[in-house]
C-alpha cells in the first residue's frame, strides 16, 4: 500500500494506492483504492500504521553524519525524537517534511562498524488511534579507518639484479590501485598484477642507475 497526496482542483486530497509487483517484470497492476473525499481531511484505516526508513548515505561510507526519512503508509501522529532507536550512532534534529507523512532525522555515527536506525513498535498511531505494531528500520556501516600498506621485501640491501618484484599488501580491500601510485626514485616500475583482488598486489622495478631504489606509495593516493 502506497499513501498519496493529490489535488482536484485547487484541493488537496489524502488517500492510497494497493499495487501488485511481480519480480521480474515492469507491469503493475493496481489492486484497490481510496481517497477522501473531503479535502484536507486524514484517511482513516483500521491497520495499524507502517514506515519506510531511507538514507542518504551508502551501505558502505565513511561519511559521519547521514540523513534518514521516515515516509508512513498513512498519516500519523505523536511520533518523537525518543521513537527512534540508534545503534551505534545518536539521533537529533528530527523534522517533519509533509506533515504527518514523512519525517527527517540526523543520524551521527559514534564509532567504525554497522549503524541500525529502527522505530519502536507501539509509540505512535495513525489518526485513527491505532499504534503501530511494525518497527521500520534502515542500517548501513560506517567505516572511519584509513588502509595501510607494507611493501615487501621491505629491504633489499644491495643485489646485481637490476628488476625486483615487490609485493603490495594492504590492510584492506581499496579501489582503483594504479602503476601511476607508486613513487620511484631511480627506477621504473611495471607490470602491476593483481594476486588478491583489492588487497594484494605485485609489481617488477627496474633499476635506472647503479644506487639506491626507493619505491612510496605516498598517503591519500588510495582509498578505501
Amino acid at each position: 500500500m502506497i499513501a498519496a497526496l493529490f489535488f482536484i482542483g485547487l484541493n488537496l486530497h489524502y488517500g492510497w494506492v494497493r499495487l501488485n509487483i511481480p519480480a521480474l517484470t515492469n507491469q503493475i497492476t493496481i489492486v484497490d483504492w481510496a481517497y477522501q473525499l473531503t479535502p484536507n481531511t486524514a484517511m482513516m484505516t483500521d491497520a495499524p500504521p507502517e514506515a519506510t526508513l531511507t538514507t542518504n548515505v551508502m551501505a558502505r561510507t565513511n561519511v559521519q553524519n547521514a540523513l534518514v526519512t521516515i515516509t508512513f503508509n498513512e498519516q500519523i501522529q505523536g511520533l518523537t525524537l525518543g521513537d527512534i532507536t540508534v545503534s551505534n550512532g545518536t539521533a537529533s534534529n528530527l523534522t517533519e517534511v509533509t506533515p504527518g507523512f514523512q519525517y527527517t532525522v540526523q543520524v551521527a555515527a559514534q564509532a567504525h562498524g554497522t549503524v541500525l536506525v529502527s522505530l519502536n513498535a507501539g509509540t505512535y498511531s495513525d489518526m485513527n488511534d491505532n499504534l503501530n505494531v511494525k518497527t521500520g528500520t534502515v542500517s548501513w556501516f560506517y567505516d572511519n579507518k584509513v588502509p595501510t600498506v607494507t611493501l615487501l621485501p621491505e629491504y633489499i640491501s644491495q643485489t646485481n639484479e637490476k628488476t625486483q618484484q615487490l609485493s603490495i599488501v594492504f590492510s584492506e580491500e581499496v579501489l582503483d590501485m594504479e602503476l601511476a601510485d607508486l613513487v620511484v626514485t631511480n627506477g621504473s616500475a611495471a607490470n602491476l598484477v593483481t594476486v588478491v583482488a583489492n588487497k594484494e598486489y605485485t609489481v617488477d622495478i627496474t633499476a635506472t642507475a647503479e644506487g639506491i631504489v626507493n619505491v612510496q606509495l605516498p598517503a591519500a593516493s588510495i582509498v578505501d
